[in-house]
């Protein structure tokens, strides 16, 4: 099941709860999205913006985290699985 958040479904406390599962995850949430009646927002152009600076704000986030944090983290993670081959003898 793929959950789709609509750009006018601006207010956060409808669906916090479904952005802090792993995708993984997401075929045991109940369609609740889908049965409330969720409030429209207004098209306000300036809310608008705000929710595109938030996205744009995450993906500079998570492009940090590839670009600097995950290789080193492969990095380490590879070393110590050849200490550990060479301690254990494992091939």
């Amino acid at each position: 099941m793929l959950f789709f958040y609509p750009l006018f479904t601006l207010n956060n406390h409808y669906y916090k709860s479904y952005s802090k599962a792993l995708p993984v995850e997401t075929e045991q949430f109940p369609d609740s999205l889908l049965k409330n009646i969720i409030p429209i927002q207004s098209s306000d152009s300036q809310l608008l913006n705000e929710f595109a600076n938030s996205f744009e704000n995450r993906r500079g986030y998570l492009n940090l985290i590839l670009t600097n944090t995950l290789p080193t983290v492969i990095s380490s993670a590879n070393e110590l699985i050849l200490l550990l081959k060479k301690e254990y003898n494992i091939q």
